[in-house]
């Protein structure tokens, strides 16, 4: 009777799925809520913190009364799992949710259909690849998972990075298809040895507008058993990931795997608890 006790009560428990309120762009995502004649748009980012910035603040504000967590409350979406910062550079979002929300949980991105579903229910799929985190005592520390792509038979770890960005310089943004774009990120060295042995590669020059960066086209590569063709991806210094491999990751990465590759799996589990990207 206590087993089934305790079944009982971990049903009772157990978070029933939630479909998310979610616009996608470009291949990018933000949470939309509407909310005493104010819309929030807030950003969603498996590599990021978590953000009120001062647009968002000064809309809270106005109420009175609410806070960000209060908000996210009010329209039944999970809080985060840290506390909520606060930022003052300019930004077109009022805030950011990243990978303190989205952390030890388990979310179904559904690229095609555009749609976000926290806890979503059991299904099969046919390709899973681990996920990789820095642990402690069998606990995420970051909640930044990695994982590895094939580039030509290069095995390259990655973050696993919905909110990678690419703000474009007018060039990238016609091939692109608009100003601000999903993207992948790649360190320098394996940059320029793809620049120096793959001439006939797509390369943008300064094709990132915001860090004057250059972008690369790899025409093939394999997520799992997955080919995904034509990701783009940004040119960053070494230093920028071998800090995030000491500090942050489970392992050490070269770069981040964003949506323009991610998208192309269609929809897709990112399961915290039990390490697993489903496809």
């Amino acid at each position: 009777m206590r087993i089934l006790a305790f079944v009982f009560a971990l049903f009772l428990c157990s978070p029933s799925p939630k479909e998310l309120p979610v616009h996608f762009e470009n291949n990018l995502m933000w949470l939309v809520l509407e909310q005493d004649e104010h819309i929030f748009h807030i950003y969603l980012d498996t590599g990021g913190v978590e953000y009120l910035h001062n647009k968002g603040k000064k809309k809270l504000d106005r109420q009175h009364y609410q806070t960000f967590s209060a908000l996210l409350d009010i329209h039944e979406i999970p809080l985060p799992q840290n506390p909520i910062l606060r930022e003052r550079s300019q930004t077109e979002d009022d805030a950011m949710l990243g990978r303190g929300w989205f952390g030890d949980r388990t979310w179904l991105i559904d690229y095609d259909d555009e749609r976000i579903v926290f806890e979503p229910e059991e299904r099969v799929f046919e390709n899973s690849l681990p996920l990789t985190f820095k642990s402690e005592n069998g606990r995420h520390l970051h909640h930044l998972p990695s994982l590895t792509i094939v580039v030509e038979e290069d095995s390259i770890p990655l973050l696993l990075d919905t909110g990678a960005q690419l703000n474009c310089s007018p060039e990238a943004a016609e091939l692109f298809g608009g100003q601000l774009v999903a993207t992948s990120f790649i360190n320098a060295s394996i940059f320029d040895y793809w620049v120096s042995h793959h001439p006939e590669w797509t390369m943008i020059p300064l094709g990132d507008a915001q860090y004057d960066a250059d972008v690369i086209i790899v025409p093939s590569l394999f997520i799992g058993n997955k080919r995904v063709q034509n990701v783009a991806f940004t040119r960053r210094e070494d230093v920028n990931f071998e800090v995030m491999s000491t500090h942050f990751m489970g392992e050490s990465i070269s770069g981040a795997l964003g949506g323009n590759a991610l998208y192309q799996l269609g929809s897709i589990i990112i399961d915290y608890r039990n390490e697993l990207l489903s496809f």
